[in-house]
């Protein structure tokens, strides 16, 4: 390694990460699959950890001797944080625009949703970037998670496979059970510790696809099978969870990563694998899969995503602008259900698809404000791909907008947190390997 190195590192290098903090940055990281609760417990430690540490100050350093690798990753944030400030401007003019409809009685209500809203957006995720390259500064390595990730995950898929059987939910107590409407088909869909198996299930979908590309792109073989353990174990989890579409996506991500990330001689291995893991997902979800055509039930009973997206459709075309108001979007959606002659329904759901969604409750100027972050995101992926040959981040925002036509994962907190946990990481991982890379160039000028 050459002799120059992070200044980041130059002013933190002696004050190694200490056990503790160690632990809790790996809790932070295993919250991924954790409920919204201790998500933000563990991600808010990191939070104050890093203020309280004084971390702000190896953000941008300046001078002759900052590296590559700094350069790169303060274009990264600053392209985010003018995403998020964007993201920020329309999310205002909605909020306003909602305070004029609904009242200034209700402006309280309306201006705090909208301020969770918008660190869902990114405000949380920024603390969370600095958080980790704060850690990377103070010597902390990616790597020194992947084994205890790995335990952790077998640890859950143990949970998991005893709760597909059993019906144990142990987030109510050791004698807490799943309830009935969770048993089917002789089993119970396992949810880990979160309440519901679809929200573990694309929370699963992130980390599999982060952990596979971690492996599929890290230079030392030996580690690489550490993470390949970890993405094994999330793919037992997420078969367990028995849901249709991020199976399907996740199976598709993997195939992506096998056609563009592996050598030659191990695609052939590759193949065969993914054809098993597709045999096991189709033997996980088969009668599931069932329901969509069975033709003794109605289109809309088998797919009732149908009534979903025709309902906030409307709602959209009567408030194309700023949509029906994101704090009111519950009695409103009611009141739609009721209008269009769906009043037998026993449960009016959500749109069930983030744009529709959005374009429903917030209007073009709500979507413009999610737009504005998802841009910022396909740009950095754009850049690590293209530029890097990182393919990693940019899989994962293209799960996430294939996931978004059939689930509003971009208002669900667990899947946010694991978003930014995901691009916190994958930033650790790209400043590691851009400056491991810079360094062998510098040795062998030397």
């Amino acid at each position: 390694m050459s002799n120059s190195s992070f200044s980041s590192h130059k002013a933190c290098a002696s004050v190694p990460l200490a056990p503790w903090e160690n632990i809790l940055l790996i809790l932070a990281v295993f919250s991924m699959v954790l409920p919204p609760a201790f998500q933000a417990i563990s991600t808010g430690f990191v939070a104050l950890w890093w203020l309280f540490r004084r971390g702000w100050r190896q953000i941008f350093p300046e001078g002759e001797g900052v590296e590559s690798s700094d350069r790169v990753l303060h274009l990264i944030l600053k392209v985010l944080l003018i995403g998020l400030l964007v993201s920020i401007a329309f999310r205002l003019a909605s909020m306003v625009a909602e305070i004029h409809q609904y009242g200034w009685s209700n402006a309280a209500t309306i201006i705090q949703q909208n301020l969770k809203l918008m660190g869902k957006y990114g405000i949380w995720g920024s603390f969370l970037v600095l958080a980790f390259q704060y850690a990377v500064s103070r010597g902390w390595s990616i790597d020194g998670i992947v084994k205890p990730l790995a335990v952790l995950l077998s640890l859950l898929a143990i949970y998991m496979i005893a709760q597909r059987y059993t019906g144990i939910h142990w987030v109510h107590g050791f004698s807490g059970t799943l309830p009935e409407n969770r048993f089917a088909y002789g089993v119970y869909r396992a949810s880990g510790f979160m309440a519901h198996p679809l929200t573990l299930a694309y929370n699963l979908m992130l980390v599999i696809s982060l952990c596979f590309g971690l492996a599929t792109f890290h230079p030392q073989r030996h580690t690489a099978r550490y993470w390949y353990l970890c993405a094994l174990m999330g793919l037992v989890c997420l078969f367990l969870t028995n849901s249709r579409f991020p199976v399907i996506l996740t199976l598709a991500m993997i195939a992506i990563y096998c056609g563009i990330g592996l050598r030659r001689s191990m695609r052939l291995w590759a193949i065969g694998g993914f054809i098993v893991l597709s045999l096991l997902a189709s033997w996980s979800i088969k009668d599931r899969f069932g329901e969509i055509f069975d033709e003794q039930r109605s289109l809309e009973d088998r797919i009732p995503r149908l009534v979903f997206w025709e309902v906030h459709w409307q709602m959209f075309k009567d408030q194309p602008v700023f949509g029906v108001g994101y704090v009111f979007k519950d009695q409103q959606t009611v009141a739609y259900y009721n209008k269009l002659g769906y009043n037998d329904l026993k449960r009016k759901y959500s749109a069930h698809n983030i744009y529709l969604q959005t374009l429903a409750d917030s209007g073009i100027t709500g979507l413009l404000s999610m737009f504005s972050m998802i841009l910022a995101l396909v740009i950095v992926a754009w850049q690590l791909w293209y530029r890097w040959h990182l393919p990693t981040l940019g899989i994962i925002v293209l799960s996430m907008l294939l996931a978004g036509m059939m689930q509003n994962i971009l208002r669900d907190s667990e899947f946010l947190s694991a978003l930014w946990m995901s691009l916190a990481l994958l930033l650790v991982f790209f400043r590691e390997r851009i400056f491991a890379a810079g360094s062998q160039i510098k040795d062998i000028q030397s």
